[in-house]
């Protein structure tokens, strides 16, 4: 069923292509690519990781400030910080 011409215009048979049919090949393969770098970033990270534990015998021990701040906040008792205690 051929289309009819709505104000001067031809539905049917529209000039232009899709946003779709221009675009949509280089958008996906940028998505592949992008998967692809994401997958070699966490390879890349777990290897840095590894070779960390392996050169330094485990994680990295927290800074000092850090550690004063957690000595600190069991040292406090219940009626000094309440909220820690909370159930």
């Amino acid at each position: 069923m051929p289309s009819r011409p709505v104000l001067g215009f031809d539905i049917g048979r529209m000039g232009t292509k899709s946003r779709e049919s221009i675009y949509g090949a280089s958008v996906r393969a940028a998505a592949e690519r992008a998967a692809e770098a994401c997958k070699d970033a966490d390879r890349l990270a777990v290897e840095a990781w590894n070779k960390r534990m392996l050169g330094f015998q485990g994680p990295a021990q927290p800074i000092a400030r850090a550690r004063r701040r957690d000595q600190r906040r069991v040292s406090l008792s219940r009626s000094e910080a309440p909220w820690l205690y909370r159930s």
